[in-house]
């Protein structure tokens, strides 16, 4: 049997195409210097912490976190309770939740930092009815590790300072386009930002929510700052 809804024109909300929009200079030139150098960091036995850059793309060593990866958890430590106890809960481990990836450090003896990736949808609110703009990839927990904050990893051509808050994040977009492009169709990013992250998201260009659009945030999401970045230019 065939099951149908009258159609109007369009699979979506009429918003889809008006959140289409350029990309900053900012952010561009930010995205094009994390993606043609490579980064990484050593954790020496005493502690010191050695960063590289280098002028030649090459991915971080960025791993699906496992079983084995969890031990490593204990020590990371980014300032908020809330996102070092994700990390430490089975929930980061629960496919259910979403797909957490870890930044490691060369020797892969420590988590540099680390983010957690599901899906969802970019609705518009009509009255009391959501309409879908757009399916979206949802950035759940985002954390770098108090050790590696504010380390200048970089200065770009045009005075833009790289820390390691920057570099992961256009590792996280990079790998959200290629899941875009090869497995899961999407025209957002969205996340919900503590205070202090927030000025991270808004320098690669993640935007606040027009009134009357929303996404449904997880569970000690509610009082972040719902932030969006669309796909689409």
């Amino acid at each position: 049997m065939n099951y149908t809804v009258p159609y109007n024109g369009t699979f979506c909300s009429r918003k889809k195409i008006q959140k289409k929009r350029t990309p900053s200079r900012e952010a561009l030139e930010i995205r094009d210097y994390c993606r043609t150098h490579t980064f990484s960091v050593e954790e020496k036995a005493d502690g010191e912490i050695v960063d590289h850059a280098r002028g030649q793309p090459e991915m971080l060593n960025v791993r699906p976190y496992t079983p084995a990866l969890q031990k490593l958890a204990a020590k990371f430590d980014c300032g908020n309770s809330y996102l070092n106890q994700f990390l430490r809960s089975p929930d980061a481990l629960d496919a259910g939740v979403g797909k957490t990836f870890v930044f490691l450090t060369e020797n892969a003896e420590s988590i540099v930092g680390y983010y957690n990736l599901s899906c969802g949808s970019l609705d518009e609110i009509e009255g009391d009815v959501r309409y879908k703009i757009g399916g979206t990839i949802h950035i759940g927990y985002f954390a770098i590790d108090e050790k590696f904050q504010h380390q200048l990893q970089a200065t770009t051509p045009n005075g833009i300072h790289l820390y390691w808050g920057d570099v992961l994040l256009e590792e996280c977009l990079s790998r959200i386009e290629a899941i875009r492009s090869q497995q899961v169709g999407v025209s957002f990013v969205t996340l919900a930002s503590s205070e202090a992250g927030e000025r991270l998201y808004r320098h690669h260009d993640f935007e606040d929510l027009d009134a009357d659009i929303t996404f449904s945030p997880s569970h000690g999401e509610d009082k972040c700052i719902c932030l969006y970045l669309p796909l689409d230019y």
